[in-house]
């Protein structure tokens, strides 16, 4: 999924004009490592879906963009990033339960 900026982003000489969220190419790697980030980071989150900063981090590895860059973008960019990467892990658990997955 590909999120479009609707301005360009430059952090630290880099610009960003959009945001590759590579879903279909992730694996449970990707919130393994989002949860030793957050233990690291003495972060707790009672739902990891709604959380800003889990969310980013799951972005981040997506994206492969680094979270302080993403952190860094404005909050509209950063609200959207929460809501898709939160859509798609409750999206994900819920079709895992129904199938008997879970």
């Amino acid at each position: 999924m590909k999120i479009t900026l609707e301005k360009p982003f430059e952090y630290q000489g880099d610009i960003f004009y959009e945001i590759d969220l590579d879903f279909d190419n992730a694996s449970g790697k990707v919130l393994r490592q989002a949860d030793l980030q957050m233990s690291k980071m003495k972060h707790f989150a009672p739902i990891k879906a709604d959380d800003t900063t889990y969310c980013l981090l799951v972005a981040s590895k997506l994206s492969k963009i680094p979270f302080e860059t993403l952190d860094a973008m404005p909050l509209k960019v950063v609200n959207r990033l929460r809501l898709e990467v939160g859509s798609f892990l409750l999206n994900t658990a819920s079709e895992d339960l129904e199938s008997g997955l879970s």
